[in-house]
């Protein structure tokens, strides 16, 4: 195999590059592997190729079915280690004769060598993450309305898939700054969803709360004040004991956050977001804020204590 034509770190998580236009998304076969020992700062390695065979093409037109590829790959030599090392996916992969995959992979100089950036295991060509792969290639390539594409947005958002979440979160990142609002709004209505899976729900409110959302600079706008009221509600309705501390994290980490260098300004926007109209009653989030702090210690009863303190004053 040529020198440029090295193996690269294998990402697990294939939904970032449903959006990338030169990768293809396949479903391959192990044929057979071949492995050179080489160590790595006191780590045992293997490294060489994989040869797949094509069984399907998901996404692009090479390489095609029944095509047999070989893909540089490298991984921790020893199979205990290498479960442990799980960053770089090809030590997480299977890689026997006829495991199959589904493959993120782009071209290279050689046309029967194909470089891997992601990849997942299957079963069968049956499995549930085949089906979101498809389907997370209709939403990307969707051209018709806006209300639909939003509604085909809402469905991955809701579904059981956890690689079409992902790709929905991605989708919805990458498209924020013309369309926060109605991102805000759909993540809002999947995590109210009764149809949500909990740690789903979790996940979609880590992502609501990161910069590309919870805009500091936008301070109480309409969309902040609904991510907001989103945790809040998650928190009200929620019965687990720990997952309820972590929505009352969550949603400190979001209200007492520096809005603002100036202490009566920040207290101001704090203030109109503990009031915006999507909250649930003030004296239900101090009930269920009280109860938190009640079974919290350390860090955690700091911050849950200051964010009670915080809605109580704004309820004043």
């Amino acid at each position: 195999m040529a020198p440029g034509n090295q193996a690269e770190t294998l990402s697990g998580d294939l939904a970032p590059f449903v959006s990338q236009p030169d990768i293809s998304m396949i479903i391959a076969q192990v044929e057979n592997t071949h492995w050179t020992r080489k160590t790595d700062q006191g780590l045992e390695l293997e490294i060489g190729s994989v040869v797949f065979r094509v069984a399907e093409g998901l996404h692009g037109t090479k390489p095609r079915p029944g095509d047999v590829i070989e893909v540089p790959a490298s991984r921790v030599a020893s199979p205990t280690i290498r479960v442990r090392n799980r960053s770089n996916y090809w030590n997480a992969v299977r890689l026997g004769p006829h495991d199959k995959l589904i493959l993120a992979c782009r071209p290279t100089d050689d046309p029967r060598v194909w470089k891997a950036a992601a990849a997942r295991q299957i079963s069968s060509p049956a499995a549930g993450d085949v089906t979101a792969v498809r389907q997370a290639y209709e939403i990307e390539e969707f051209s018709g309305s806006a209300p639909q594409k939003l509604k085909m947005l809402a469905g991955a958002l809701q579904s059981e898939l956890d690689l079409l979440n992902r790709y929905a979160l991605d989708y919805l990142g990458r498209h924020a700054t013309p369309q926060r609002d109605s991102a805000v709004q759909l993540l809002h209505d999947a995590i109210l969803s009764p149809k949500t899976p909990s740690d789903h729900k979790l996940n979609f409110a880590l992502a609501l709360t990161g910069q590309t959302f919870l805009v500091r600079e936008r301070k109480a706008d309409p969309a902040n004040q609904m991510i907001v009221g989103t945790l809040a509600t998650a928190l009200v309705n929620e019965d687990d004991t720990a997952r309820r501390a972590t929505w009352a994290r969550i949603l400190a980490s979001s209200v007492l956050m520096e809005f603002s260098p100036d202490p009566q300004e920040a207290s101001q926007i704090r203030s109109s977001l503990t009031r915006s109209p999507q909250n649930p009653p003030a004296a239900r989030v101090n009930s269920v804020l009280s109860d938190v702090i009640a079974q919290s210690t350390g860090d955690e009863k700091e911050m849950v204590t200051r964010l009670l303190k915080s809605w109580q004053l704004a309820a004043q």
